[in-house]
């Protein structure tokens, strides 16, 4: 698992940097870095908008009686959604966006619940043992 998730930030890093490469041969430096920076400003007003948004809905799941475990899942993804919008790049940007969007992270929060709360199969590991009492 974590070999994968190396091999993924190398090859996500790699095809940041080819494409920085190739924006910046077509549009110029400037206007590459001043891409970066601005969707790294637009993003970072976007998720604070609807991390005020999201803490609403928890508010309001939690005054109704209900537990708001779907939105929290799906605020905290905003940590994740923020750190892809502020890393220099075009890919991780567009990621961040689509993340921004409160339909797709209630999806992702969906499957990430339904994913942890499955009961394990098999019930676990069983050790078997013998005892013997000492008859004086």
């Amino acid at each position: 698992m974590i070999l994968r998730f190396f091999i993924l930030v190398v090859a996500l890093t790699f095809a940041e940097m080819l494409l920085i490469i190739e924006v910046a041969s077509r549009w110029g430096a400037l206007w590459t870095i001043a891409g970066c920076a601005l969707t790294g400003l637009i993003g970072g007003a976007l998720v604070r908008r609807e991390g005020f948004r999201s803490w609403q809905q928890i508010q309001k799941q939690a005054q109704s009686g209900q537990l708001p475990a779907v939105e929290f899942v799906a605020a905290a993804m905003l940590f994740g959604v923020g750190a892809l919008l502020l890393t220099p790049g075009f890919i991780t940007d567009i990621a961040g966006f689509i993340g921004v969007i409160p339909s797709v992270r209630m999806y992702f929060a969906r499957r990430l619940i339904a994913r942890f709360s499955r009961p394990k199969q098999g019930g676990g590991v069983v050790v078997e043992t013998e005892a013997w009492t000492k008859d004086d």
